[in-house]
């Protein structure tokens, strides 16, 4: 019986090997998939705080296209906080406008991003605009998510 055992095992033993290698390939790729599952899914935008609001001005420069003519806002965010903000939410010339970082060609905290505007803005010599945030959001510094999650550590005295 052990004999026809081990000659079935050495003529078989291409497909064994590749089948376990395939096996314990594949539970790897679960395991790693089962793990990376929390992290993948980013939490949602937190909106700026008043304190936070009072330290992020946005400036507006009205131009115009070049292929078509039509009007768009620069807008560039000047950021006093340590918040990565990925949106913001504004308002000029009567007309509501949110813009996220989807939207933009490099991220929002390098500098202008490009609105598109509904309707030209009325003729006047200005060109720039001092635009009031309605809301901003994006992701809080990392020194406030670790006092918003930390959490007791094993061997650790309870507060």
């Amino acid at each position: 019986m052990k004999r026809r055992c081990i000659a079935a095992l050495k003529r078989y033993e291409i497909y064994v090997v590749s089948t376990v290698i395939g096996v314990v390939f594949a539970a790897a790729m679960v395991v790693v998939a089962w793990m990376l599952q929390s992290s993948i899914v980013t939490p949602p935008y937190e909106t700026l705080s008043d304190k936070d609001m009072k330290r992020v001005f946005t400036s507006g420069y009205l131009r115009f296209r070049e292929d078509d003519k039509s009007p768009y806002l620069k807008v560039e965010l000047h950021n006093g906080t340590m918040w990565w903000i990925k949106k913001i939410e504004f308002e000029f010339d009567g007309i509501a406008y949110v813009l996220r970082e989807s939207d933009a060609f490099r991220p929002m905290h390098f500098g202008a991003v490009r609105c598109p505007l509904r309707k030209a803005p009325k003729p006047s010599d200005h060109i720039e605009f001092d635009i009031k945030l309605i809301k901003a959001s994006g992701y809080p510094p990392a020194q406030a998510q670790l006092d918003r999650e930390s959490q007791r550590i094993a061997g650790q005295a309870k507060p």
